[in-house]
């Protein structure tokens, strides 16, 4: 999923109206839940989310300042991420109930995003302006 599907758990409730969860959904939504807060207590820990909590943009930030720090040679941006499309672009396991790989990028209403509104989007540029950062400053 998305980093924004993530997140909001989106991905269990659509994994659950496809039929694909092993578990019940009550225990998808409460696991899923404890990942994801631990992941922002340990991004507000590394001092990656000054936003502080409850910001989907800011801890997709904090999601990529966190992939800056490891020894990756890259990082890439997931497009998605760029506009806060919340629907995975693959959904193992699925065929025909999922379009996979057929989705055109969309906001996080789910509204199609053309190529000009995908490169003059404010999200996108303050994205990428997180992840080009470093190499500015001289970092890896």
């Amino acid at each position: 999923p998305s980093t924004a599907a993530r997140l909001t758990g989106e991905h269990v409730e659509l994994r659950h109206r496809l039929g694909l969860l092993t578990r019940p959904l009550a225990q998808e939504r409460g696991q899923d839940a404890i990942e994801v807060a631990e992941w922002m207590a340990l991004l507000g820990q590394l001092g990656l989310l000054p936003e502080g909590p409850g910001n989907e943009e800011a801890a997709i930030k904090a999601v990529h300042r966190f992939l800056l720090r490891t020894p990756a040679r890259l990082v890439g941006v997931w497009l998605p991420d760029a506009v806060g499309d919340r629907r995975p672009q693959n959904l193992p396991g699925t065929w025909r109930q999922y379009p996979n790989w057929r989705l055109p990028i969309a906001d996080a209403r789910g509204r199609p995003v053309s190529f000009e509104e995908l490169a003059a989007s404010p999200r996108l540029h303050a994205l990428m302006s997180e992840v080009r950062g470093p190499a500015r400053r001289g970092g890896r």
